[in-house]
C-alpha cells in the first residue's frame, strides 16, 4: 500500500513538474494530422501535397512574393498545434540595409486576414499586431534567425514567429500555435 503511495505522490510531483510549454506535447494519443495548402484563398482544401509556384503568381506584393506555403494542424490529446510555414521571396536587395520587418508583419498580416475571411482561422492576428507596434529592434541580418514568442499572463507559451533568411533574397517563415481543445 505504500509504494503505491508513493507512486501516487511521484506521479503528481511530476505532472506538476512539467512545464506550461510541455504540457500539450505530454500527452500521448495519436495526433490528428491536417495539412491546408494555400493554392486559392476562396477554394481551401485539405490536402496532402504542396502548392506550387505557378498557382501563387497573384500572391505578388510591391516587396515580396509568396513562393510555398503549408499550414499544418496537429490535434493530440486536449490540444490543438499550428505550424505554418511559408517561404518569400524578396524584391528588394538586402545586402546593405537592414530588412523593414514591420512592413513585412503588415503585408504578412494582410494575407492572413484573407484567410480569415475565407473561414480559416488558424493564426492569432492580435499577436501580429502587437508585434507590428512593437519599437523592438527587429531585423533580418545574413545567416541570423530571429525567434519571437508571445506568452500570456500566466507564462503560457501562446505562439512563436520563427524568421530565416535563406539564400537568394528568400525568407522563411514559421508560425506555431498551440491552444487546448
Amino acid at each position: 500500500m505504500k509504494f503505491y503511495s508513493i507512486l501516487i505522490i511521484l506521479n503528481i510531483i511530476f505532472i506538476f513538474s512539467v512545464q506550461a510549454d510541455d504540457i500539450c506535447t505530454a500527452q500521448k494519443p495519436n495526433p490528428i494530422i491536417k495539412s491546408v495548402q494555400l493554392s486559392k484563398l476562396k477554394n481551401y482544401k485539405i490536402i496532402e501535397k504542396p502548392i506550387s509556384k505557378k498557382n501563387l503568381g497573384y500572391y505578388l506584393t510591391e516587396s515580396f512574393s509568396l513562393l510555398n506555403g503549408q499550414v499544418v494542424k496537429i490535434e493530440q490529446g486536449g490540444c490543438a498545434h499550428f505550424t505554418s510555414k511559408y517561404i518569400f521571396k524578396l524584391n528588394e536587395k538586402l545586402e546593405k540595409k537592414p530588412f523593414d520587418v514591420s512592413k513585412w508583419i503588415a503585408k504578412t498580416k494582410f494575407l492572413i486576414n484573407q484567410m480569415i475571411e475565407n473561414g480559416v482561422n488558424l493564426f492569432g492576428i492580435e499577436q501580429l499586431e502587437k508585434m507590428s507596434k512593437s519599437k523592438s529592434k527587429l531585423s533580418i541580418v545574413e545567416s541570423e534567425k530571429l525567434d519571437i514568442e508571445f506568452r500570456d499572463d500566466n507564462g503560457f507559451k501562446i505562439n512563436k514567429i520563427e524568421v530565416k533568411q535563406l539564400k537568394n533574397n528568400m525568407i522563411e517563415l514559421i508560425y506555431f500555435e498551440s491552444y487546448a481543445l
